[in-house]
């Protein structure tokens, strides 16, 4: 997982409230191919998002509550209000 450029090409034309929301796989006609995501890699990439500027940080198809867990661990405490919109 890897920040998208839309995350950056965002950042320059919306001052607002940014989130990562990701989901765990990709789709392929007809189905979803889901990915088995160690929760510390998407903690891992959850602080890399906050450094980023996303205020909100969750998870979607294919994450699982161990994952929000992992996240919330890592970066429970941690003021998102201080991190740059750019």
């Amino acid at each position: 997982m890897r920040t998208p450029k839309p995350w950056h090409s965002t950042a320059r034309h919306w001052s607002g409230p940014r989130g990562a929301y990701p989901h765990a796989g990709r789709f392929e006609r007809p189905n979803w191919i889901f990915e088995d995501i160690a929760p510390a890699a998407l903690a891992d990439e959850a602080e890399r998002w906050i450094d980023q500027g996303a205020r909100l940080v969750g998870g979607c198809c294919g994450t699982r509550p161990d994952h929000i867990a992992a996240i919330r661990e890592r970066v429970d405490g941690r003021s998102t209000t201080r991190a740059p919109l750019t």
